[in-house]
């Protein structure tokens, strides 16, 4: 046992500390790790902590899973930039924050995409039960209405749901078009704004 060989046997966050490691030049690490899962629930990675200080496991194991939060999320959002975004949570106030659950959604309608908080709200298990869906199997939302929700999360709208999760409110983010620059979009992706901001800086 160790801190990412666990986490990716077992697909969820875990904390290995001192003899739990099944090496014994290993015991005296504290080793914390999560999975990091892409918009298909495929795993992809890990993202682990390890050290020699004892680590309290509750700060750290939240911590670990708030990174990959926003590794996935944002993984998520650079993936299906060409198609809508559906953006939802319980809070209107927590759209565009880690927590919110983020659904990808083709032409057609059809769930192509999701992150782990969607499955959290919608009460879903596992990936398979919401990609390939439409999304009016599980919010009620044909294309005029899904293309009528605003952009920004202060007007975000309660979306009717199909007997299952928590009510939420939400904010669809439109496709963007091949070639069309996100400089010059009127609504751009926070997301976007931030790797821009960070590219600028690196240069």
């Amino acid at each position: 046992t160790n801190g990412m060989g666990t986490c990716l046997a077992m697909r969820e966050p875990v904390l290995i500390e001192a003899d739990q490691h099944f090496l014994a030049k290993n015991v005296a690490l504290t080793c914390c790790g999560a999975p990091i899962l892409d918009s298909g629930g495929h795993l992809v990675g890990a993202l682990n902590i390890s050290g020699h200080l004892r680590l309290s496991a509750a700060p750290t194991l939240a911590l670990v899973r708030l990174a990959v939060q926003n590794i996935e999320n944002r993984a998520l959002l650079a993936q299906h930039r060409r198609h809508h975004l559906l953006r939802f949570h319980p809070h209107r106030e927590f759209i565009s924050t880690a927590g919110e659950g983020i659904l990808a959604i083709d032409g057609d309608g059809r769930i192509v995409g999701a992150n782990v908080a969607a499955l959290e709200w919608l009460g879903v298990p596992a990936h398979s039960g919401l990609c390939g869906q439409r999304v009016e199997q599980v919010f009620g939302l044909d294309r005029a209405v899904l293309q009528a929700l605003q952009g920004d999360p202060a007007a975000a709208e309660p979306l009717p749901q199909r007997d299952r999760g928590s009510l939420c409110y939400g904010i669809v983010q439109p496709p963007q078009l091949p070639g069309k620059s996100p400089a010059g979009s009127t609504a751009l992706p926070r997301a976007d704004a931030l790797a821009q901001a960070e590219r600028k800086v690196l240069r």
